[in-house]
């Protein structure tokens, strides 16, 4: 294998690991930020239902007094007019007649506020458990960040250095070209498959192959510039 194949892996298989050890831990963090921004957005869903769920207990309360309030009304007035002790006989018809129709509207809005209270105290309910499972996740996300914290670092700070001393062997002129590479996220290093390149497909001429071989040249994709492998 000619020498700047080797420095060039040398350089690569650091530099891939380096980017392996740094994506594991920052989506480690993604995991961790994700579940803080879910216990967030759990917790202004759990006020706004737990809010829902005391402004319906209020109307149920409210609705309630004012039923209790025109049923007394209701039976006195009927035994005003059963008695014959009320003061004017066809206005206590009316009124008991209006109260009648009051009861009736405060009794068809008590079904309806129960149904509500009903469905706020589920919303509550649901908004709890989505809390619950916030908190699990973010407890989940920062012990796996613990457990492997210290093992990225250490091995980060063992790799790095092994990559300066292979990036010193480099040849200066390869330096720019590898930069050049990284900067585009594109392979350094890529085999040939069937006499096309394994990372773009395209054509390498037997020569280059041949040179690349027998290690008598270090050669270049012509399409995505990553050096080939022999």
């Amino acid at each position: 294998m000619h020498p700047d194949i080797v420095a060039i892996s040398n350089v690569w298989q650091c530099d891939v690991r380096i980017d392996a050890l740094k994506a594991e831990h920052e989506g480690l963090n993604r995991v961790i930020k994700a579940a803080e921004a879910s216990l967030a957005a759990a917790d202004a869903g759990l006020a706004t239902a737990q809010a829902a769920l005391a402004a319906a207990k209020t109307a149920e309360r409210v609705n309630a007094r004012e039923l209790d309030s025109y049923t007394e009304k209701r039976a006195a007035t009927r035994e005003m007019i059963n008695t014959g002790t009320a003061p004017d006989y066809a206005a206590a018809e009316r009124q008991l007649a209006n109260v009648i129709a009051r009861i009736d509207t405060l009794e068809t809005a008590g079904i309806e506020l129960l149904d509500a209270l009903e469905a706020a105290g589920e919303a509550v309910k649901s908004a709890e458990r989505a809390r619950k499972k916030a908190l699990d996740d973010l407890a989940a996300g920062k012990a796996a960040l613990a457990a492997r914290d210290a093992p990225l670092r250490k091995e980060l700070g063992e790799i790095l250095p092994r990559r300066e001393a292979a990036w010193e062997e480099l040849h200066p002129e390869l330096k720019p070209q590898y930069f050049d590479q990284r900067r585009k996220k594109k392979r350094a290093l890529v085999n040939v498959v069937e006499k096309t390149c394994s990372a773009c497909s395209t054509f390498v001429p037997p020569q280059v192959w041949l040179d690349t071989e027998s290690g008598k040249e270090a050669h270049r994709c012509t399409g995505c510039g990553a050096w080939i492998l022999p």
